[in-house]
């Protein structure tokens, strides 16, 4: 099971926006019921988690149904049966679908996608993306047996140019699952990291939606600047 809590290819490296077909047959399959009022699940140990202690917020959602990053002016699409929720100072937005009932009491959901609020240092996006990578992976699945790195290329998120990164990894309890890291430059300095995760399982959405969330991203007036904008 996924573990709480994330592209407009550039023409050279196009194939790598079409990395999830044959794993995608049917991109539009990623619907899920509305998680309960209040929910508070986030990436973080075994099984979903509350949020971390502090101050929580919900990215609001605008008329034209796209989640707003308030810390990078960003409009983020709300993919159909995921909702905005709550999440802690650290992240911008956090996305996810319906809980479901499992080992870990505060429940599981099958997909999820985050944005971080705090830039990450680092030398170039690509080396940022692997590195974030590696530590994301099994926060989100739990320790791994094995994991396969799917392609992986430049990305532009809401005009700012990035790299993407995606696995498809097995741990060593549990379900399997695919994370996509992208990192883009943030304005200021250093990373803006997003990630997004799904089970691999048939009631998870299609990996694809992750990258669908990512390419549908655009920068918002009058609501705040930051990377990309």
């Amino acid at each position: 099971m996924i573990i709480g809590l994330v592209v407009a290819v550039f023409a050279a490296v196009a194939v790598t926006g079409l990395v999830w077909i044959g794993l995608d047959s049917d991109e539009d399959d990623d619907s899920a019921a509305a998680p309960p009022p209040g929910a508070t699940v986030r990436d973080g140990g075994p099984g979903r988690q509350e949020a971390d202690a502090g101050p929580t917020a919900v990215a609001p959602v605008g008329p034209d149904g796209a989640a707003r990053d308030l810390a990078h002016g960003w409009r983020v699409p709300l993919p159909a049966g995921w909702t905005s929720g709550r999440h802690d100072r650290d992240v911008a937005v956090y996305l996810s679908t319906a809980r479901y009932s499992c080992a870990d009491p505060a429940g599981c959901v099958r997909g999820s996608f985050g944005i971080d609020a705090v830039a990450v240092d680092g030398t170039d996006a690509m080396t940022v993306a692997r590195s974030v990578m590696a530590d994301t992976a099994p926060e989100l699945f739990g320790d791994l047996a094995a994991h396969e790195e799917l392609p992986s290329g430049p990305v532009t998120v809401a005009g700012g140019r990035g790299f993407a990164e995606r696995w498809h990894v097995v741990p060593k309890q549990g379900v399997q699952g695919y994370v996509l890291v992208v990192t883009v430059p943030a304005r200021g300095g250093g990373f803006t990291v997003l990630t997004g995760s799904v089970d691999d399982h048939p009631q998870a959405p299609r990996p694809a939606v992750l990258d669908r969330i990512v390419q549908g991203i655009r920068g918002g007036q009058g609501i705040g600047g930051g990377a990309g904008v």
